[in-house]
């Protein structure tokens, strides 16, 4: 699980605007497919937070020598 979270004041006089990102990372137990799931929140704001839910599947092939 990774987690950030940001702060920045875009503009000046302005109050600053926090972004928190969790992320999670899950791989398969057959090892082909990584899951990326991302929760994005909006500390103190009127705004929502939102989730986004990537999969990964395998998109390469190794060479056998």
């Amino acid at each position: 699980i990774i987690e950030t979270e940001v702060a920045s004041r875009p503009y000046p006089n302005k109050p600053s605007v926090q972004i928190k990102e969790k992320q999670q990372w899950k791989l398969s137990t057959d090892l082909k497919t990584l899951t990326i799931r991302t929760d994005v929140d909006f500390p103190n704001s009127v705004l929502q937070g939102f989730q986004l839910i990537q999969p990964w599947t395998e998109i390469y092939t190794k060479d056998k020598p």
